[in-house]
């Protein structure tokens, strides 16, 4: 027995897909937002307890003048804080994920365990970060812009990341979200605000997250935000020269605590899971 052909069938929408896959006309879909549970009881075959070696984040623009630089330092932290990853987790992907505790997920060799110290929800620190910034002389003359890919769940987080930065800070936003080639405009000088990223590792190793997504080589590529720190640089360079994997890991560490805790130049949300039903 043998298949005579496999038809691809490509849609931009989520939705579409999985209705599709409900009238019986293709055996896999994603399953949109708001549609887990649902999907899970409907087709006991899926995806969605399988954990991946991904993460879901925004990035800060190291280049933009209201949120990136050193004297916006608190400003990032406030905002990180902000955040309910929590109810992300919930009204998105009904609970479904796990909220990332950094950007290197379980599974990779030398993971972290609460690596982060801002990838929490803390409003009572978030308020006190912000009005150190606003003493020291922090103003917001126009909303932060969020950029996201349309399509997916992406606006469904970009909306409650806008409602908790209002609730929980007052910080007025505005959606941004990009219908088409989003990771080619995010990835120019000025493209990334707040801007939404993604990675699945191509690879089980700390440097595909580290070096890929945040090195200097990697900016007007998946380095969105533009980030670049000489501490970093080094941190990665010698980590990627180490041979010893315990001496290699406190490397790369010490590389994503600089990202996380130091800079705060990027805010992770959630490590994936499968989101695929099929027959």
């Amino acid at each position: 027995m043998k298949l005579e052909s496999i038809v691809f069938k490509m849609t931009d929408s989520v939705e579409t897909a999985f209705q599709t896959f409900e009238a019986g006309e293709g055996d896999s879909a994603p399953i949109p937002s708001g549609k887990y549970q649902d999907a899970m009881a409907a087709y006991p075959k899926n995806t969605v307890d399988n954990p991946l070696m991904g993460v879901y984040y925004f990035d800060f623009g190291a280049d933009d003048p209201q949120v990136g630089g050193e004297e916006n330092l608190k400003l990032r932290q406030a905002i990180a804080l902000a955040i309910d990853r929590q109810e992300l987790n919930d009204k998105v992907y009904e609970g479904t994920r796990d909220d990332a505790t950094g950007i290197v997920p379980p599974g990779i060799p030398g993971y972290q365990k609460d690596l982060c110290e801002f990838c929490k929800y803390d409003v009572e620190a978030a308020k006190e970060h912000f009005a150190k910034w606003e003493e020291a002389g922090g103003k917001l003359d126009k909303p932060i812009r969020i950029d996201f890919n349309e399509g997916g769940s992406h606006g469904d987080v970009a909306t409650i990341i806008q409602a908790n930065l209002k609730d929980n800070l007052g910080i007025e936003t505005e959606l941004g979200g990009v219908a088409e080639d989003y990771f080619k405009v995010v990835a120019e000088p000025g493209g990334c605000q707040l801007c939404r990223a993604g990675w699945y590792a191509d690879y089980p190793t700390y440097g595909n997250f580290m070096v890929d997504l945040f090195s200097e080589a990697s900016i007007g590529g998946n380095n969105f935000g533009r980030f670049q720190n000489d501490e970093f640089e080094t941190a990665i360079a010698e980590a990627q020269a180490e041979t010893d994997d315990a001496k290699r890991a406190e490397l790369y560490n010490a590389a994503e605590e600089i990202l996380l805790n130091e800079d705060v130049a990027t805010v992770p949300l959630n490590f994936y899971t499968g989101g695929q039903v099929y027959r």
